[in-house]
């Protein structure tokens, strides 16, 4: 049996050699996909820069329509001149309301109101509004926080299926347990100076099953150092309101 031909190296070099301009075509490829990762960074660079943009402007806004939040911080200057209040809350209040309906809601010294509105009743008024009391020295004396948001769907507050039984909020119950048992957002917050606990007021309805008639009830919840304190309900007959005759009509 003859043996292989020894294999002439030239030609296995040869063989080794890359075609002509594959190189280059390499350097092409490579080069493409660098220009493409470099614009896909860039890309993710700016939408990232975009979202950050949108979720800023979005906490901003949410912020400034954070009455609850205000009426906190104009609460902390109880006792104070409502300069002073006004300037650790970094808001402004002014007296007379640019919705008409505020003007006769009750007593109260200054106020701000949301610039959003809420449709109630097929009548556009603030989402929120904070009303502010001073004593006869010119001190901060009460804050209120009003939710008009609650009334949106109905002027009887928000719709559950049924009575809210309150046994489960005992004194010491923490608020986030208490507005999580209750489902329900505040209708009002108040702060005074001369209580240490905040009244958180709630309002809801339910259809009654003998009746059919819509209930309307309001929760009142004292609330200190994030506890509960005491817990109360009432109900309340806005439709009496309404229908009183001898009330007078403010024109």
């Amino acid at each position: 049996m003859e043996k292989d031909a020894k294999t002439n190296p030239e030609e296995t070099k040869e063989s080794k050699k890359r075609p002509e301009g594959s190189e280059q075509l390499v350097e092409q490829i490579h080069r493409k996909r660098r220009r493409s990762l470099k614009f896909w960074l860039i890309g993710a660079l700016v939408l990232l820069i975009a979202v950050g943009i949108l979720v800023g402007v979005l906490v901003l806004r949410h912020r400034r329509n954070d009455g609850a939040r205000y009426a906190a911080l104009l609460s902390e200057r109880l006792g104070a001149s409502l300069s002073d209040a006004q300037s650790h809350a970094d808001v402004s209040l002014y007296t007379t309301p640019a919705c008409g309906y505020l003007t006769d809601v009750g007593k109260y010294n200054a106020l701000m109101e949301s610039e959003k509105r809420v449709s109630v009743c097929g009548i556009q008024i603030p989402q929120w509004a904070i009303f502010c009391t001073s004593d006869a020295t010119g001190r901060l004396s009460t804050v209120r926080y009003c939710n008009y948001t609650v009334l949106e769907d109905s002027i009887l507050g928000q719709k559950k299926s049924g009575y809210i039984l309150l046994t489960d909020l005992v004194k010491g119950t923490s608020k986030a347990e208490m507005l999580n048992v209750l489902g329900l957002d505040p209708y009002t917050i108040t702060y005074r100076m001369d209580a240490s606990a905040a009244e958180y007021c709630f309002r809801y309805c339910y259809k009654d099953g003998d009746s059919k008639d819509m209930l309307c009830y309001q929760i009142r919840v004292q609330v200190q150092d994030d506890q509960v304190l005491a817990v109360s309900d009432e109900r309340v007959n806005v439709l009496t309101d309404l229908l009183a005759f001898e009330k007078e009509v403010t024109k």
